[in-house]
């Protein structure tokens, strides 16, 4: 059993924002379950995830995101992460809506399941096909 789980989250930070540095950072993070949060910024912020020391042990998976850094001796495993999402994947990013379009293929049906994924920012399961990468789990 996790200690925490963060999920199904959207940060989007505007370009114009003068200082953004980590969307969800990690220190200390033991046990920590990061899943389904879609985080995008402007490229002068340092990370959407940043898990940070040695004591930090977490799991990434089917989050949508610009970048994820580990530092200073941390641990993550999960590999159906996607960096470097690019605003197309999303209906209108200036406007901070980060639903997926149907042509973001690189994110529909991408993810694995999870049992501990819980509802989408949306409220509806991560069900449609198999799970989509982010917080929002694409609908027609």
């Amino acid at each position: 059993m996790p200690d925490c789980v963060i999920r199904n989250n959207v940060i989007a930070i505007s370009p114009s924002f003068g200082f953004f540095d980590t969307g969800v950072e990690l220190e200390q993070a033991r046990g920590t379950r990061v899943l389904h949060n879609t985080v995008i910024h402007p490229e002068s912020a340092f990370a959407s995830i940043s898990h940070r020391f040695s004591n930090s042990v977490v799991t990434l998976e089917n989050n949508l995101v610009r970048t994820i850094r580990p530092r200073d001796g941390s641990t993550a495993t999960g590999d159906s992460n996607l960096e470097n999402a690019p605003d197309e994947l999303f209906r209108d990013v200036a406007a901070h809506d980060l639903h997926l379009v149907s042509e973001a293929t690189a994110a529909i049906d991408q993810g694995i399941v999870l049992g501990d994924a819980g509802n989408d920012i949306d409220g509806a399961p991560h069900d449609s096909g198999e799970p989509d990468l982010g917080a929002h789990e694409f609908r027609e």
